[in-house]
């Protein structure tokens, strides 16, 4: 099954592939590709931006090869923010801009927006954020512009942006088997640029809150979106494997990526012991992968308005040739 649409191709059901909303295709800026848009309006720090997602079903598949062709928009910059939560910022008379040490005395970070229960705080050093505290260890935070203390009750990271999800009868913990999600988070978490890391994550069968459900996440895998990647675009291919049997926790998962102007792929996840068990309590393809979202709500926001473009899928019955 292959959708390009730059050759042509429309959102039309085609050989069991069935999008669930139509949205107009658009061109991909700076190039002769025409591509499924994905857009993402700035927000305010700590505000969910809406949500830019393309729910599809597909043919089940036993096992998956899929690949798209994700077009990285050219005012791309991945948006870190760390949330401090305090309710008392207000009537403090704290502002933004001013300057924040943090409980280590040395770690400083400058404030980006202030609302009713917390202090965002753009790019904070690492070592702040570690010594801000948590619902298990509050930490006074120094306001050394107004030379005030007020108390954290908690702390957060927003830096990251859905990729794609894949599942079996029904999305994360509300199915009954297991849900494959990719990602990008910001390499603060790993490291010092703006650019993002690729992860890549799985949820196992069973409710939210049952102890059969597994959470894997932010495994880094090199970068995915870069400063010199803009405008350009990228080859993503994942592999997904149910494990042999019942609780053998042999799942794999694997993904490559090859950027725009390279001749082959590098791998970026290798995962061979993801507790993903074919859901055997199922009848017919709900034993099968059947279903997934491409893009979603971005965790993070933007200071302007960001469009993706996806201008091609293709879904593979085995390993394609060009996948090392």
């Amino acid at each position: 099954m292959k959708y390009d649409f730059t050759a042509g191709d429309a959102l039309a059901t085609k050989d069991g592939w069935r999008f669930h909303s139509i949205w107009p295709l658009s061109a991909v800026p700076g190039t002769t590709s025409v591509g499924l848009p994905f857009t993402y309006n700035a927000t305010p720090d700590g505000v969910y931006p809406n949500n830019a997602e393309m729910r599809f079903d597909m043919p089940p598949v036993d096992e998956i090869w899929l690949r798209v062709r994700l077009h990285e928009p050219s005012n791309y910059v991945m948006r870190h923010n760390t949330q401090i939560k305090t309710a008392n910022a207000f009537a403090a008379g704290w502002r933004v801009g001013d300057q924040l040490l943090a409980d280590d005395g040395v770690s400083r970070a400058t404030i980006s927006s202030i609302n009713s229960d917390s202090v965002f705080v753009r790019w904070a050093e690492k070592a702040a954020y570690d010594t801000w505290g948590n619902s298990s260890a509050q930490r006074l935070i120094r306001n050394t512009t107004r030379n005030s203390t007020l108390l954290s009750t908690g702390k957060a990271v927003w830096g990251g942006d859905k990729i794609m999800a894949l599942w079996v009868d029904n999305y994360s913990g509300d199915g009954t088997g297991p849900t494959i999600i990719l990602g990008a988070i910001s390499d603060w978490t790993f490291g010092t640029s703006k650019d993002a890391i690729f992860t890549a994550g799985y949820r196992s069968s069973g409710p939210v809150g049952s102890s059969s459900r597994v959470s894997v996440a932010n495994i880094p895998g090199g970068k995915l979106f870069t400063q010199t990647n803009r405008g350009k675009y990228i080859d993503l291919a994942v592999h997904v494997r149910f494990s042999s049997q019942t609780g053998a926790k042999d799942g794999v998962i694997e993904t490559w990526i090859r950027y725009e102007g390279e001749g082959s792929y590098t791998r970026r996840h290798d995962i061979r012991d993801a507790d993903i068990d074919r859901p055997l309590n199922l009848g017919g393809d709900q034993q099968k992968w059947q279903r997934g979202y491409l893009m979603g709500y971005s965790n993070t926001g933007y200071d302007e308005q960001t469009t993706f473009h996806i201008s091609r899928i293709e879904l593979f019955r085995a390993k394609p040739q060009d996948l090392p």
